[in-house]
């Protein structure tokens, strides 16, 4: 599967990429909101993962975005505990703004992969 993978923190981004790729999909990472958008809106991608609190564009305008070009999109929201915003509460709006998955941090490959089953 294609997918599109925006995560703002490097080193997560790479491990996040390196799961997915290991189990057989084609990835293409981002580390912005826009950035991953400007891939999603170029190709085919079969889904998006994306961090829900990033600086810059949040995950759920991400969603939002994703979802009015791409209604048929398969959408997984990540986040871990915020300073600001709990994830509970983060991955709770993910989910009403459109995410098929929400996956709490830490999580390990097999979770992942999971999310990604319709």
């Amino acid at each position: 599967m294609h997918i599109i993978l925006i995560e703002d923190d490097s080193a997560a981004r790479a491990r996040f990429a390196e799961m997915l790729m290991e189990a057989g999909h084609d990835v293409v990472p981002a580390d912005c909101g826009r950035v991953g958008l400007a891939k999603l809106h170029q190709g085919k991608a079969g889904a998006l993962i994306t961090e829900v609190m990033m600086t810059g564009m949040d995950g759920l305008e991400i969603i939002k975005s994703a979802r009015s070009r791409h209604p048929k999109l398969w959408i997984v929201a990540i986040s871990g505990e915020g300073k600001l915003v709990p994830a509970s509460t983060a991955l709770t709006l993910a989910r009403a703004f459109g995410a098929d998955r929400i996956l709490y941090r830490p999580f390990g490959k097999s979770e992942l992969l999971a999310a990604l089953k319709r």
